[in-house]
């Protein structure tokens, strides 16, 4: 049992599963504890993906290609994404409707400049905001026709 309980919360590193499917898990055995390890190690994997990302040319590349992309509309952009792109990127992760997750968010936020204290509370709060739909599963709400097995 405990092996099962180490490889659920191993999930929560690997990104579009994140948090979600092992707080489904969580909430279903009854494991409500366990939650929030899930949600930190979910946090501590994209702090350690941004930190590579941070360590390779990759957002260097990632920057020149969005800057060929957009051209003259750049500044706009740069400028609309410094006043509002954290909040942006919060509703991109906990929003399941995007289809966004954690690392992907991070990501676009990192290549489009965010940093700072404020930036890893977004991504934080977006990964909390993400659970919601997984609790509601595993209390028996019906989210998207998903509910949760009894079997677990």
């Amino acid at each position: 049992m405990e092996s099962l309980l180490i490889a659920v919360l191993l999930l929560s590193f690997v990104p579009a599963l994140e948090a979600r499917v092992p707080t489904i898990y969580f909430v279903c055995s009854n494991q409500l504890l366990l939650i929030p390890v899930a949600v930190l190690l979910n946090f501590l994997g994209v702090v350690a993906f941004i930190s590579i990302i941070d360590r390779t040319p990759l957002s260097e590349k990632v920057n020149n290609f969005m800057t060929k992309k957009t051209g003259s509309k750049r500044h706009k952009i740069k400028s609309w994404f410094d006043k509002y792109g954290n909040a942006a990127m919060f509703l991109m992760i906990g929003l399941p409707s995007t289809g966004v997750g954690s690392y992907t968010g991070a990501f676009l936020g990192r290549a489009l400049g965010l940093k700072g204290v404020v930036f890893y509370l977004s991504v934080l709060a977006g990964i909390l905001i993400s659970i919601i739909p997984a609790i509601l599963i595993g209390v028996g709400i019906s989210v998207l026709g998903v509910v949760c097995p009894t079997a677990i």
